[in-house]
C-alpha cells in the first residue's frame, strides 16, 4: 500500500513537472521572439546608420570639391581686381597728364570745338571791324593764345587713345570679375547647402545611434531573461527525468520508452519488408501499411532534426 501511494505521488509530481515544462517551453519561444525583435530592429538601425554614413562621405567630397573650386575662384578674381586697381590708378594718371595745364585753370566746359568758333568769330571780327591798334594787337595775341590751346589740345590725342584703350581694357576686366564673382557665390552656396546637410545627417546618425544602443540594450535584457528561463527549463527537464527515473522501479511505462520499443519493433519488421522486395516477394496489406508508418517516422524525424538545428542556432 505504502508503495502504491509513492508511485501515485511521484506520479502527480511527474504531471506537475510536465505542466511547468511545457509552460517553459511556451514561454521560452514568446521571449525568443522578443528578443530576437530587438535583433532585428538594431540590425536594421545598424543598416540605416551604414547608409547615412555612406550618405555622409559622399556628400563631404561634393563640398570639399565645391570649396576648393570657390577657393580658386576667388584668387582669380583678386587677382582681376588687383589688375582693375592698377589700371583705374594709371588711368587717372593719364587722364590729368592729357588735359592742358592752361585748360585746368579756366573754365572746364571749353573744348576744341569751343576754341574753333571763337578763334573764327574773332578773325572774322579783326578783319571786317575797324579798330584802333592797341585793341588790334590785343585781339591777336587772344587769337594767338587761343591757337596755342587748340594745338595743346590736339597734341594729346595719343593720350587719349591710350586712355580709351586702358578703359576698354578695364571694363573687359570687370565684366570678367563679375562672372568669376558670380560664379564663386553660386559654389558657395551649393557648398553651404551640402554643409547645412551634413549637419542634418550628423544629428540623424547620432539620434540612430542612440536607439540602436537602446535595442542592444533590449536584446541584451532579452537575452538574459531568455537564458535564465532555458537554464530553467533545463532543470525542470532533469527533474522530470528523475522523475520518470524512480518510477520506473514501480514498473511503470511511458509513453516515451513505448514509442522507442514499437519503433525498434517497426524497424525490424521494415527491414524484413526490404528482404522480401529484394528478393521480388509478394507484400501483404501488414507490409504495405509497415512502409507507410516506416515513411511516417522518417519524416517526422527528419522534421524534428530540423527544429532542433533552428533551435541550436539561435
Amino acid at each position: 500500500m505504502l508503495q502504491e501511494e509513492e508511485k501515485q505521488k511521484l506520479l502527480e509530481n511527474l504531471n506537475k513537472v510536465r505542466d511547468e515544462v511545457n509552460n517553459l517551453k511556451k514561454r521560452l519561444n514568446e521571449l525568443n521572439k522578443e528578443k530576437e525583435k530587438w535583433y532585428s530592429k538594431k540590425a536594421e538601425i545598424g543598416t540605416q546608420i551604414k547608409n547615412k554614413i555612406n550618405t555622409v562621405k559622399d556628400l563631404k567630397d561634393k563640398r570639399n570639391e565645391f570649396s576648393t573650386k570657390v577657393k580658386d575662384l576667388k584668387k582669380q578674381r583678386n587677382e582681376l581686381n588687383e589688375k582693375i586697381g592698377d589700371n583705374i590708378k594709371d588711368l587717372v594718371d593719364k587722364k590729368k597728364d592729357a588735359q592742358p595745364p592752361q585748360q585746368r585753370d579756366r573754365d572746364r566746359k571749353k573744348n576744341p570745338g569751343f576754341l574753333k568758333k571763337q578763334i573764327e568769330e574773332l578773325e572774322f571780327k579783326l578783319e571786317t571791324s575797324p579798330m584802333k591798334y592797341e585793341a588790334e594787337q590785343r585781339m591777336m595775341k587772344q587769337i594767338k593764345q587761343l591757337k596755342k590751346e587748340l594745338k595743346e589740345m590736339g597734341g594729346n590725342v595719343e593720350q587719349k587713345g591710350e586712355i580709351k584703350q586702358k578703359s576698354k581694357e578695364t571694363d573687359k576686366l570687370k565684366k570678367e570679375a563679375n562672372v568669376l564673382h558670380k560664379e564663386m557665390q553660386d559654389k558657395a552656396q551649393k557648398s553651404q547647402d551640402l554643409h547645412e546637410e551634413l549637419i542634418k545627417l550628423s544629428k540623424d546618425i547620432d539620434d540612430l545611434k542612440e536607439k540602436e544602443e537602446e535595442a542592444f540594450k533590449q536584446f541584451t535584457e532579452q537575452k538574459q531573461v531568455f537564458q535564465e528561463a532555458n537554464d530553467e527549463l533545463k532543470k525542470k527537464l532533469d527533474e522530470v527525468n528523475e522523475l520518470k527515473h524512480k518510477l520506473q522501479d514501480y514498473n511503470v511505462e511511458f509513453k516515451e520508452e513505448k514509442q522507442k520499443a514499437d519503433n525498434k519493433n517497426l524497424q525490424q519488421k521494415a527491414k524484413e519488408v526490404e528482404e522480401k522486395l529484394e528478393k521480388r516477394k509478394k507484400l501483404t496489406t501488414e507490409d504495405l501499411l509497415i512502409l507507410q508508418r516506416t515513411d511516417e517516422n522518417s519524416e517526422r524525424k527528419k522534421t524534428k532534426k530540423q527544429e532542433h538545428k533552428y533551435s541550436k542556432k539561435k
